[in-house]
């Protein structure tokens, strides 16, 4: 199974002796990007409980206020239904797990069931409701999205905004909502339809360089979600800098995905700032070493750039190895050959910068050569020993499925 964290406003599940998993809809709250909105999502449920949330909160009502002229401007309730003959309400909406406001007061919230709604700005009512895996299509879900006992989970590293678009020259803007799951493939919804936009196999893009063969709406779209996701990376870098690092996973998320717009849209200006973040992770510290190292040398490497220091991964932190510069596993790479003992790779090599799951538990080493590439060392079932070993270029983060899947 996958391991995977989620995004944003976390839903908390906890396994029983049983196997069964309780979900958790949690309280949330959100305060727009310029600080005059503030949307909440409560529960009776939760007000209730002994201790904290309680498992499976449903009737949610969500309250958007205006916080300069200090009004609420509207409540609206968890949509709902009574069957005739019956005081018992049927919910035809999730709880919610995650919601987000903009500048404008317009709402969008990720409910249960793996659906996108949004709501007006005047009065709550519903504009758009998007199946959230339907849009992803089946191929993504299966290769990207864990099915677990608590759930479908995807959301890690995932970007949730609204946007502007000018409409042409001179042209009035139109509205979006983008989310960007960590693999890149972004679903955009139109809020003047409530539609989905279709991105015409363009959804991935990086830069409008990538576009250049779109249609003039995508192209015109996916650019501003490009320009966006930038400023949003150098914001939250800069922030991480300013800031210092924090000591909780969730504290990391919107530096992580910054992090993957680094890689994506191939951000070289953020090379000076990236330097800066690796000053701050201390490789014996656990908590940024794992969440965060990793994927500051995945983004300077994107930029062909070297790392300057090496950082363990969750398991291989946890069994101890060594730790060598980056630099220094140029030569020593070649030596690595199957039959070989892990403890040996591990003692040549030193940390791996993967631990590819997705193939039952192979090591990806990145190697900093003048033809850069990655080195796959693939384990035996007692994993103890080296199965296979493959040369992945370029690498492998860049491009190989089980690596972002796995990762």
């Amino acid at each position: 199974m996958n391991r995977w964290q989620m995004g944003f406003a976390v839903v908390a599940v906890v396994a029983s002796a049983a196997a069964a998993t309780d979900r958790y809809y949690p309280d949330l709250a959100a305060v727009s990007p310029n600080g005059r909105f503030r949307v909440a999502a409560t529960s009776p449920a939760n007000a209730s409980a002994d201790s904290g949330d309680r498992a499976f909160a449903k009737d949610f009502t969500y309250t958007l206020t205006d916080t300069v002229n200090k009004r609420t401007v509207w409540t609206r309730a968890q949509a709902s239904l009574r069957d005739k003959g019956t005081l018992e309400r049927r919910y035809t909406e999730g709880s919610p797990m995650r919601i987000v406001v903009s500048d404008e007061g317009e709402v969008a919230a990720h409910v249960a069931g793996e659906e996108l709604i949004v709501l007006s700005k005047d009065d709550g009512q519903r504009k758009a409701c998007v199946d959230i895996l339907g849009s992803f299509g089946t191929t993504n879900v299966k290769t990207y999205v864990a099915d677990t006992t608590a759930g479908p989970m995807w959301t890690q590293r995932s970007l949730w905004y609204f946007l502007n678009v000018p409409e042409g020259e001179g042209g009035e803007e139109r509205r979006y909502f983008v989310v960007r799951p960590y693999w890149h493939a972004r679903i955009v919804v139109d809020l003047a339809s409530g539609e989905r936009m279709e991105c015409a196999g363009f959804e991935r893009a990086g830069s409008e360089k990538e576009l250049e063969r779109a249609s003039e709406r995508v192209r015109r779209v996916l650019a501003a979600c490009v320009r966006e996701e930038s400023e949003r990376a150098i914001a939250a870098l800069d922030a991480l800098v300013a800031k210092g690092l924090p000591q909780e996973w969730r504290d990391y998320r919107d530096a992580q995905a910054a992090l993957d717009t680094v890689v994506l849209c191939q951000m070289h200006g953020a090379e000076p700032t990236l330097r800066a973040v690796e000053g701050l992770i201390e490789t014996d510290s656990p908590r940024a070493a794992i969440w965060l190292g990793p994927r500051v040398s995945m983004a300077l490497r994107a930029l062909g750039e070297v790392p300057r220091k090496q950082y363990p991964i969750g398991r291989i932190y946890e069994r101890g190895s060594v730790k060598r510069p980056p630099a220094a596993r140029v030569k020593l790479a070649a030596d690595v050959r199957a039959g070989m003992l892990l403890s040996d790779v591990y003692t040549m090599l030193g940390y791996p910068d993967a631990d590819v799951w997705e193939l039952g538990g192979a090591l990806d080493y990145d190697i900093d050569d003048d033809d850069p590439y990655t080195l796959r060392v693939e384990l035996n079932a007692d994993e103890k020993t080296v199965a296979k070993v493959t040369t992945i270029r370029p690498f492998a983060f860049l491009h190989d499925t089980a690596r972002v899947a796995g990762y």
